[in-house]
């Protein structure tokens, strides 16, 4: 059976409370309320967080439930993914223009470059 709001709210006892299909609120004995998905690839069992109660809602955990769901139909292990986008995340934001440069005005130095081809490089 679905689960309702209004019981996620009033859930105090620690433990688990299912929505069905592998999606389940954890409910710590700290109070905290934790969205999973438990789901199986390749033969092994995986669990993937999708945030905490209140700020990912009832009808958000169940969309990014099947996300992952079509992700698995379509044979893709939706941490791995999940993993892959953070890691493109990163590297988009690392390379900026700026950051290269000052990089590579910190080689210069380290590589015994005089302090006038130093200025003229920062210029």
């Amino acid at each position: 059976m679905p689960l309702k709001e209004l019981e996620i709210k009033n859930a105090r006892e620690s433990g688990k409370l299912t929505d069905g299909r592998g999606l389940y609120l954890l409910v710590q004995a700290t109070g905290s309320k934790l969205w999973r998905f438990d789901y199986r690839f390749a033969g092994k069992r995986k669990t993937l967080a999708m945030g905490q109660y209140p700020e990912v809602k009832l009808s958000e955990a169940r969309r990014k439930h099947e996300d992952a769901r079509r992700l698995l139909k379509s044979g893709i292990d939706p941490s791995a993914q999940r993993r892959q986008e953070k890691v493109a995340g990163r590297i988009a934001q690392d390379n900026t223009f700026g950051l290269i440069a000052s990089e590579y005005l910190g080689r210069l130095k380290e590589m015994g470059r005089a302090e006038t081809t130093s200025t003229k490089n920062k210029w």
